[in-house]
């Protein structure tokens, strides 16, 4: 039987599906016109599967991550009527397109979320957002300095890393080692 889990949650990344040019993904890995690899379902498990153990971070350690399904059920216009489900196929079914890895710093009281996130189409190779806080905000809401996100594309596979800190500003240094640590793992895992 399959336990299900469901919630209201915002479908951003199948918005991003949108913007790019629709591809048909391959059973295996294929190459498209445009030379980005759109990896199978099974490549986006066995990818996820693994990091559980060898995506590390030398300045945190895993402290939970998705082990089971994680089946989100979402109002259609939300999608752009394009599904009803978080999942491969937009239906209820065990192919849940998100899954989750959350580590805590070894010193300090920071967590690093890290959304693992599958779409059917290549967004190419590329550092999607990292919002700058150019517009200092956090001088009128300091509680923001303690929350940063950045969005990275590895084709049709997106990485979505958050930091949050309970009590004090996050050090934009350790958020570099962590994008470094994620790019650098997809790289080896995925060539």
């Amino acid at each position: 039987m399959l336990l299900i889990a469901v919630s209201v949650s915002c479908a951003a990344c199948d918005k991003q599906e949108t913007a790019s040019t629709p591809k048909q993904a391959a059973p295996v890995a294929s190459t498209t016109a445009s030379s980005d690899t759109v990896y199978s379902y099974q490549q986006y498990e066995k990818l996820f599967d693994q990091s559980s153990t060898n995506l590390a971070f030398p300045d945190a350690h895993i402290v939970k991550h998705t082990t089971d399904t994680n089946l989100v059920a979402i109002d259609p216009a939300e999608s752009f009527n394009t599904r009803s489900f978080l999942t491969k196929n937009g239906e209820q079914s065990n192919e849940t397109t998100q899954k989750q890895l959350i580590y805590k710093d070894n010193q300090g009281d920071a967590f690093t979320v890290v959304d693992v996130i599958y779409l059917q189409h290549s967004l190419g190779k590329d550092m999607i957002s990292w919002p700058s806080n150019a517009l200092k905000q956090e001088q009128n809401e300091p509680i923001l300095d303690q929350y940063d996100t950045c969005l990275i594309a590895y084709n049709n596979i997106l990485v979505q890393i958050t930091r949050i800190s309970k009590t004090k500003p996050l050090d934009l240094k350790q958020m570099k080692t962590k994008i470094s640590a994620v790019t650098d793992y997809l790289q080896k895992e995925l060539n």
